[in-house]
């Protein structure tokens, strides 16, 4: 509840009362700029303000090591664009094969997991809103493709801070391996949940009998099977310090 307490606060400021709660006010900015949330609010205004100072030196310092970089021809990100570019074959295959709603819902996972849950909304607002006509969308490789633009654009955001990066595309590689992980797992779940307490006949007439068919069958447990065994192979190199260091040896040499 703690955005709602900030924008609840935000709903009473008006012109009489804004001189008075502009210290709390600053304390909520700086709180969301630095992405650390005060629950209790324990911290003083100028503790925050010592944070943020040096968070903005940090950020300058990166953004000049950036720029004088790309001036020297040097790269960044180039760890968070094999990562992307693996992503993508690895979906790419999903939808190939016939599951475009499984790659959708990987990514759906993916960027909920970077705390980043109001994207896809905010792409099915923007391409048309939540109604039949818009179902097409939300099923396409286009509502695919943009899902994954955004979440490179969420990763490029970190790509001058080599630790942060090295940080999210690890975390991204288990996380995701651990999902398809549990999708094979879940399999039997679903079976077990839907036979207790029902006849054979009973079950039968479920009105989704045929989805429940699709992923009973054999052939679809040997897609995700697949999948994970794909996704080891393509991301084998990522973990690898020599495939990090060969990427940035140029760094190195600064």
């Amino acid at each position: 509840m703690y955005y709602n307490k900030i924008y609840d606060f935000i709903k009473k400021l008006d012109s009489t009362n804004i001189e008075e709660y502009k210290p709390q006010l600053t304390k909520y900015i700086i709180e969301l700029m630095l992405s650390f949330k005060d629950y209790n609010n324990s911290i003083s205004l100028e503790d925050l303000q010592f944070m943020l100072d040096t968070a903005l030196l940090r950020e300058e310092f990166q953004c000049e090591l950036k720029n004088e970089l790309e001036e020297e021809g040097f790269k960044l990100g180039l760890l968070t664009g094999a990562f992307i570019d693996i992503y993508k074959e690895f979906t790419s295959n999903i939808a190939e094969n016939g599951y475009i709603n499984d790659a959708i819902s990987l990514t759906r996972s993916v960027i909920k997991a970077l705390d980043c849950i109001s994207i896809p909304f905010y792409l099915i607002k923007k391409n048309g809103g939540f109604n039949e006509e818009n179902l097409k969308y939300m099923e396409s490789i286009d509502y695919l493709n943009d899902l994954q633009e955004e979440l490179g654009k969420y990763l490029n955001q970190y790509v001058t801070n080599t630790s942060k990066e090295y940080f999210n595309v690890l975390g991204l590689v288990e996380y995701i391996k651990k999902e398809l992980e549990e999708n094979i797992n879940n399999i039997g779940h679903i079976i077990m949940s839907q036979l207790s307490n029902k006849s054979l006949e009973d079950f039968n007439k479920e009105e989704h009998m045929n989805e429940y068919k699709a992923i009973f069958k054999k052939e679809y447990i040997e897609e995700l099977k697949r999948r994970k065994y794909q996704w080891s192979i393509l991301t084998s190199k990522l973990k690898e310090n020599y495939f990090r260091d060969e990427l940035y040896k140029d760094l190195d040499r600064i």
